[in-house]
């Protein structure tokens, strides 16, 4: 640990504190070399495909006297520091108006002793796990004021239905753009470009007592962390389903926030869901592209599969079963035109359906998704798309991580389902397609998921007549 003395080193709301005369040149230069990142700078594929990495960072403010760095990247560093935020954030009192699981209540005797310890700390749960439920239960047992910061308007939405829910009694404000309603509100719901970005004054914050920061994977980016400094308070909770990032960058979340706390033994709560490994072939549509430097062309190959007359049938037929049954269905896909193409089809058949693409409002959304079937693209619903009644999944086109992807179609609990949740999982022959099918297969495995390898669509019609 560092001989700086206490008095030069201390916690406040811009983070760890030091006062730069306290710092020998060593310590100085490990603080400026390590804060100054680099994301993807283990990824040589970046260079290949781009040709240059993305500019780096820094993750520390400075003064002409003073060293503002991440609050646990300093504790971890230079040891504890006094804590100048103190017992700050206005006291709230309201019921939770919800049963948590077991396996919820498990969660949290475990993660509530580290939260309470460190004031900080990143709950890493999977898809399906009840994050928001779990937050809105912290609010009600820490009583302080919240400050729940957002990256998607629509997230901003469906939280503001949860805390219907399950604190009907809170008030709730916003931060947006120039949208600022803070005082007499219990729980207050900003969003994370605006906060960002803009120069808010710097008592709009004062009030809060805890933070949670919802998909906070998000705020790793150079422009987002610029948030951390600005809202850090006495506690401060992370949400995530999946806090890896490709860029490495997920340390600077833990540097912030606190350590990642990821349950286990919680695999098999899904219940039952059945994955249908259906090989398809076309030899017209999935040719092998490279790119110039002798790479496989992933997006040139998707182009091309994504016109195959075959590949829609083949998703239609399905989605007419599904529909028949009584199923409600998510198709995801990489292209926006493969599903703008099923909306035709379905359409001209009769089958209830919409769209669920960027540039949607509210609204039209809320009408959408009470439709048989949703088409829409992988990035639209990577994040929080929460509409409860889905059970059956069809992945249009191939993709490696669909961690996310899946946890769309398990939000209820075993006991209210009316179906077995089913994924359908399109199998392409050429050799790059079938590797990600294997990396999907392993997510499968792991996630307790039964697997069924069939040869057509009619063997999948057979198993989901019923159920």
């Amino acid at each position: 640990m560092s001989s700086i003395a206490e008095y030069d080193r201390y916690i406040t709301r811009r983070g760890y504190t030091i006062k730069k005369d306290s710092l020998n040149q060593t310590e100085e230069r490990k603080i400026r070399k390590e804060l100054h990142v680099q994301p993807f700078e283990k990824q040589k594929y970046m260079m290949e495909k781009f040709g240059t990495l993305p500019p780096s960072f820094k993750v520390y403010l400075e003064s002409a006297n003073k060293l503002y760095i991440p609050r646990y990247y300093g504790i971890d560093n230079f040891g504890p520091a006094i804590d100048k935020i103190g017992d700050v954030g206005n006291n709230i009192n309201l019921k939770f108006r919800g049963e948590l699981r077991d396996y919820q209540i498990d969660i949290m005797d475990k993660f509530m002793k580290l939260f309470k310890k460190n004031k900080g700390g990143i709950l890493n749960l999977k898809t399906g796990g009840g994050k928001t439920a779990l937050a809105l239960y912290i609010i009600s047992v820490m009583k302080k004021k919240t400050l729940v910061v957002v990256h998607k308007e629509f997230l901003m939405n469906q939280w503001i239905e949860r805390i219907s829910q399950f604190l009907p009694d809170a008030r709730i404000g916003i931060i947006q753009a120039n949208k600022v309603k803070v005082d007499n509100c219990d729980i207050v719901i900003g969003m994370l470009q605006s906060i960002s970005q803009r120069n808010y004054p710097e008592n709009t914050f004062d009030s809060f007592g805890l933070n949670i920061l919802d998909e906070i994977h998000n705020f790793a980016s150079n422009c987002y962390s610029r948030a951390f400094p600005k809202i850090s308070t006495q506690y401060n909770l992370g949400l995530s389903a999946t806090v890896k990032r490709k860029d490495n960058m997920e340390r600077i979340l833990s540097w912030h926030i606190g350590p990642v706390f990821s349950p286990t033994g919680t695999s098999n709560n899904f219940g039952e869901v059945n994955c249908f490994m259906l090989p398809f072939s076309d030899p017209n549509y999935q040719q092998t592209f490279y790119n110039f430097k002798g790479n496989a062309n992933m997006p040139k190959m998707i182009n091309r599969m994504v016109e195959s007359p075959n590949r829609e049938k083949l998703i239609i037929d399905l989605l007419k079963h599904f529909s028949s049954v009584g199923r409600k269905t998510l198709v995801l896909s990489e292209r926006r035109r493969q599903v703008e193409s099923l909306q035709k089809k379905l359409d001209e058949i009769g089958i209830s359906n919409g769209l669920c693409i960027g540039g949607i409002k509210q609204k039209e959304l809320d009408d959408i998704v009470k439709r048989d079937v949703l088409l829409a693209t992988y990035s639209y619903v990577q994040e929080a798309f929460d509409v409860p009644e889905l059970n059956t999944l069809i992945f249009a086109t191939p993709k490696s991580d669909i961690i996310q992807a899946s946890g769309r179609i398990l939000r209820q609990t075993p006991e209210n389902r009316k179906f077995i949740p089913v994924i359908v999982d399109i199998v392409d022959s050429t050799p790059g397609m079938v590797k990600k099918s294997n990396v999907r297969k392993k997510f499968y495995h792991k996630s307790d998921f039964t697997i069924k390898d069939v040869k057509n669509t009619k063997d999948i019609i057979i198993h989901t007549s019923k159920s």
